[in-house]
């Protein structure tokens, strides 16, 4: 799964959290971070940019066999 979001100008780094653990950060010239969840489960995901703007969204992990 794949982590992105829309940023201003300004930004140069995003940071990403599941609830409160960090996933890891990104610089935006990078792109998409990678994420693999390892519990499906109704995850709170949360990004912060390195101005301290911050969003955050529910997602809906389902692991299919």
């Amino acid at each position: 799964m794949s982590l992105d979001a829309s940023v201003g100008a300004d930004v140069r780094r995003v940071f990403w959290f599941d609830g409160r653990s960090f996933i890891g950060v990104r610089a935006v010239s990078e792109g998409a971070l990678t994420w693999r969840p390892t519990e499906p489960d109704l995850h709170l995901i949360r990004v912060v940019d390195d101005h301290g703007r911050s969003a955050e969204r529910d997602v809906d992990v389902q692991f299919t066999h």
